[in-house]
């Protein structure tokens, strides 16, 4: 019995049946033989199996010899693939749409335009879709919310005086913020309307040793003499 069959890359990453379906399968071939042939391509000389992963595994269970169905070499084993693997009870429509999009197949499968989407502009979300964690509808309704937002936030922008808004580009002031001070929004959290840098940066102050900016501020306990000497080096400058 062939134990050691390759699989074929492109159908290794299709999720396998549950295993009590493999053992209700190995019953039914146990008491009424295989009723379709494990389908296999010879690949550079090396026989790689195509379909019937679940068939197989049923065949040894059940110590029943399977039968094998030998593609053509002009096959395409991506067709083969995508036809015989795709379209499947145990794959959900998102799972379908996706798997069928990452092999570049045409088909009729609902969701092929969103699972598009999905892979271009949140490709996150393509693993756990393959293996039926995250539901397609999920993952390009969070394309299309990003969408929405991008797309207030321009407006927001552009309702900001131009004086705030290349703050704003610069990364100078949050959004939220910058509409808050112009007095187009409420602070959500009941904030003053003072916009906040993006992060906080150290006071700056002159020295000797620089512009503004340059250097540590000055510390709380300065003395007196010491705020004299700078304010006479500002006067002779």
């Amino acid at each position: 019995m062939a134990k050691d069959l390759p699989v074929h890359p492109l159908l290794a990453i299709i999720p396998e049946c549950e295993p009590w379906l493999i053992e209700d399968m190995a019953d039914s071939i146990e008491a009424h033989g295989l009723s379709h042939p494990v389908v296999v391509q010879d690949i550079d000389g090396v026989r790689t199996l195509i379909d019937g992963r679940a068939r197989l595994r049923a065949c040894q269970l059940a110590g029943v010899e399977p039968t094998f169905n030998v593609l053509p070499a002009d096959t395409d084993p991506r067709d083969a693939i995508f036809r015989l693997n795709i379209l499947r009870q145990h794959l959900n429509a998102s799972q379908q749409a996706m798997h069928a999009t990452m092999h570049g197949m045409e088909s009729r499968c609902p969701g092929l335009q969103e699972a598009r989407v999905v892979v271009e502009r949140n490709s996150t979300a393509v693993e756990p879709i393959l293996w039926g964690v995250v539901r397609l509808v999920d993952a390009y309704a969070e394309v299309q919310r990003r969408d929405e937002q991008t797309r207030r936030n321009k407006e927001r922008l552009v309702s900001l005086p131009a004086v705030m808004q290349a703050s704003v580009k610069a990364g100078e002031i949050e959004l939220d913020d910058a509409m808050v001070a112009a007095g187009l929004e409420e602070s959500q959290a009941g904030e003053d309307s003072c916009p906040r840098p993006k992060e906080a940066q150290p006071q700056g102050r002159l020295n000797e040793d620089g512009p503004e900016g340059a250097g540590p501020p000055t510390p709380p306990g300065s003395s007196l003499a010491g705020r004299a000497g700078r304010h006479r080096h500002l006067r002779s400058l």
